[in-house]
């Protein structure tokens, strides 16, 4: 982040969710403002000069304003989501050290209940709008932080990691992931407490708590659908998870934030 400066958000000018056929192409010549573009469902590729990013669900793009960019859709189409808003003083992401795409998979959710705020336009919306845009920026430069450890520090477990990041509603095999790593089993859990501080499972519970915080709050689903959702065997498996982690459970967390 600029050490003499915060990113600050100013006017809000459009949030809108989008849906392209396989054939869509989009090259970007001019922008009203800086956003983000959510990859809601499909694929696609995402390129800005020399930058090029293949797309997938989760994936958060952060562009500025002058960014010139293109974005086409996979073979089964793309559904995003796409926003503009003015940062203050002309500031740019990229002088703030942010990157062009992070994925959060929790920020699918996040983006519906976002379009959602912006369409009913109910009281005091722009500032839940400014603080969802704060919250899913924060996250993505926490996350890319993480990454980047991850490609150093943690390079030997990095590909256990992102498997994870991308299986979390699965079940934990320790004897794939320790494959995936070229460990055994046994070495790859006591490499991976001691670089992640918590073991496979806790890591994937990690993330799908982080998940059903964007699912509750989007008052979009049920208790039940999310914990269907996310891959837990009950409701009362998920509340016990979510509790433990979040310090409530499912419910109040829902109730506490919309109320």
């Amino acid at each position: 982040m600029n050490a003499n400066n915060d990113i600050i958000i100013k006017d809000i000018l459009v949030i809108v969710c989008k849906s392209e056929t396989a054939d869509f192409s989009y090259t970007c010549s001019e922008r009203v403002g800086a956003g983000y573009l959510v990859i809601l469902s499909g694929s696609g590729t995402f390129s800005c000069g020399e930058y090029t990013r293949n797309l997938k669900v989760g994936d958060v793009i952060f562009v500025d304003k002058t960014d010139r960019y293109k974005v086409e859709a996979g073979e089964s189409g793309i559904e995003y989501m796409t926003s503009a808003f003015i940062l203050e003083a002309n500031h740019s992401f990229r002088e703030y050290g942010v990157p062009y795409c992070v994925n959060m998979p929790s920020a699918v959710n996040t983006a519906l209940m976002l379009a959602d705020v912006w369409e009913k336009r109910g009281d005091n919306y722009l500032f839940e709008i400014r603080k969802i845009l704060y919250e899913i920026l924060f996250e993505a430069l926490r996350i890319d932080k993480n990454t980047q450890k991850a490609h150093n520090s943690y390079s030997k477990i990095y590909p256990a990691i992102e498997y994870i990041n991308k299986n979390y509603k699965e079940e934990i095999n320790y004897e794939e992931l320790a494959s995936l790593c070229m460990f055994s089993p046994s070495h790859f859990r006591k490499i991976f407490v001691k670089e992640m501080g918590v073991p496979p499972t806790a890591y994937r519970e990690n993330i799908r708590c982080e998940v059903a915080k964007g699912m509750l709050v989007s008052d979009l689903f049920t208790v039940t659908e999310i914990a269907e959702q996310l891959g837990y065997c009950d409701i009362y498996h998920f509340s016990k998870e979510f509790k433990k982690r979040v310090g409530v459970s499912p419910s109040f967390y829902k109730k506490q934030y919309l109320n």
